[in-house]
């Protein structure tokens, strides 16, 4: 639950974040239907359809059973489309755009782009709060300087270090203050702070795709948007949907897969650092920034599968379990409710697997 702008201040920890702007896809989804329809974006497999399309730099793939046949792809494009208009630094006029060139305040409308926006603020601190603090969407200029964000998409000849720390003055999310007693607004202490949601866009793209696919009588679904994955009902042998976590190797092709995950009204989000990352000087630097040092974070998780009823937060937990450490990340996870982990840790001998408790019941067996 978000606070009022006093106690934003006093409840937030001085800990800056790490949240990429690249995010790798991670899951590999174990349908027939998604690879025997690629180049055909409107297709059917038995009684269910396939729909696919582009959207967040990425793509998107929907199967699903329409009874009532209500559902309509060109309703679906505009829906993503609004929200890339919200949430976007891609896009100048969106609205996230808009609020990162604002000085000081940004007062926010009634419209849906606003909502969209303000949903994506206030899951990401609600988070930011559970991460104490390594769940931060103020870290752009980090995620730029190293190469992996919207500007500068290159790597790093040389660091400096003078400029990493000019960057971490105006980057944490408790430096930014917000009023919601008349119109949602947000101050900022620094009016180079910047906020990014492309840690936890995709999972709210899939929850609001799937709400809308409720909406209009579906109840057996898989949505996936960039390897973000939310299901219900069952699929159409009337099994659990399955979804395959991704071996973590560069190496690895999308249909390589660690394990599978049987899905029935849940969400799955992976996060990891294994693909995005450039070498300096035989060093090996990731596109996971921690926001204490500014220096991409080196940790022994290799990915982080998250299991949550929202697609969105199981987004956003996922990138904050890659820049804590394992104690960390397996404590903040069994402390939230209906949340499940599942973590491959390595290193030069192997593969090691880490899940919470509950974890383990969605595991199909091998």
């Amino acid at each position: 639950m978000l606070k009022s702008e006093t106690h934003l201040k006093t409840l937030i920890t001085k800990v800056y974040l790490i949240k990429p702007r690249v995010r790798v896809t991670l899951i590999y989804v174990l349908l027939l239907a998604l690879v025997c329809c690629k180049n055909n974006p409107q297709a059917t497999i038995g009684d269910y359809k396939v729909l696919r399309g582009n959207t967040m730099g990425t793509t998107y793939n929907l199967v699903f059973l329409d009874e009532e046949e209500k559902v309509k792809a060109q309703e679906i494009d505009e829906l993503l489309a609004e929200i890339n208009q919200a949430v976007s630094t891609y896009i100048e006029s969106s609205s996230i755009s808009r609020f990162n060139a604002a000085e000081k305040e940004f007062v926010f409308d009634t419209s849906a782009l606003s909502q969209h926006f303000i949903s994506n603020f206030e899951a990401s601190w609600d988070i930011y709060r559970q991460s104490n603090g390594q769940f931060d969407p103020t870290c752009m200029g980090l995620v730029n300087y190293w190469g992996f964000g919207y500007k500068h998409k290159k790597a790093l000849e040389n660091i400096d270090t003078l400029a990493i720390k000019d960057i971490l003055v105006y980057t944490g999310f408790n430096k930014l203050y917000f009023n919601n007693n008349n119109n949602f607004a947000i101050t900022k202490e620094h009016s180079e702070i910047q906020l990014d949601f492309s840690a936890i866009a995709k999972g709210y793209g899939v929850d609001k795709v799937l709400d809308y696919l409720v909406s209009k009588g579906v109840k057996h679904a898989l949505v996936e948007i960039g390897g973000e994955t939310k299901s219900i009902g069952k699929n159409r042998q009337g099994k659990r949907w399955r979804v395959g976590v991704n071996t973590p190797s560069p190496q690895a092709k999308l249909s390589d897969y660690q394990e599978v995950v049987l899905l029935n009204d849940m969400s799955l989000a992976s996060s990891g650092n294994y693909r995005n990352y450039y070498e300096i000087d035989g060093k090996r630097y990731g596109h996971e920034i921690d926001p204490k040092t500014g220096f991409p974070k080196d940790t022994e998780i290799l990915s982080a599968s998250i299991l949550s009823k929202s697609c969105m937060y199981a987004d956003g937990y996922a990138t904050a379990c890659m820049v804590m450490d394992i104690e960390d990340a397996l404590n903040m996870i069994e402390s939230a409710d209906g949340v499940e982990a599942l973590f491959i840790l390595g290193d030069d001998t192997g593969y090691k697997k880490v899940m919470t408790t509950g974890f383990g019941q969605y595991l199909m067996s091998k």
